[in-house]
Formats: structure tokens, sequence, C-alpha cells
């Protein structure tokens, strides 16, 4: 038979070894939100202006009373690719078409 402090010791280290598998757990999903919190920031800056052009707060709900959910999904992911691909490239391409349309 197990003495009471060797059996606490074993419940000791079990619990320590859950805490720290925990931990590893909560950091990653903190890092997971550091990344989307500037998806979050942009997705706040496209409402704001929004909200400021009745124009565009109009034909947005159109559009998505148009549009049915899935593709409303769909279509969201797809401008986020271009306007990320368009960050990466505009540094270069600004120029050019500043020259091109004067």
């Amino acid at each position: 038979m197990k003495k009471p402090a060797e059996t606490l010791a074993q419940r000791r280290e079990q619990l320590i070894a859950l805490c720290h598998s925990q931990r590893v757990g909560l950091a990653a999903q903190g890092r997971l939100l550091e990344q989307s919190s500037g998806t979050v920031c942009a997705v706040a800056q496209v409402v704001n202006q929004i909200r400021k052009s009745p124009l565009l707060l109009a034909g947005s709900a159109i559009a998505v009373m148009a549009i049915r959910p899935r593709r409303l999904l769909s279509l969201f992911a797809s401008a986020t690719m271009a306007w990320k691909a368009w960050e990466r490239i505009a540094p270069v391409v600004a120029p050019i078409l500043k020259r091109h349309w004067k």
C-alpha cells in the first residue's frame, strides 16, 4: 500500500504536467489572436468608412441580401487575398501608374 505522501506527490506531478500542457496550448492560442488582430483592425477601418457614407452602407446591405452567405464568405476571402497582394506590390506598381496616368 502506498503512503499518502507518495500518492500526493504523484498527483502533484500529474497536475504540474497538466498545467504545463495547458500553458503551451494557451500560448499557441494567444499567438493566433495576435496574428488575427491586424485583420480585425482592417475590418474596423472598413466599417468606419461604411458608416461615414450612407451610399456605401446601403450598397453593402443590398449586397449582403443579394449574395448568399456562403458566396459572401468566399468573396470576402478573395477580397482579403487581393488586398494583401496589392499591399505587397503597391510600392512597385504605384509609381509606374502615376507616371503612366499623368
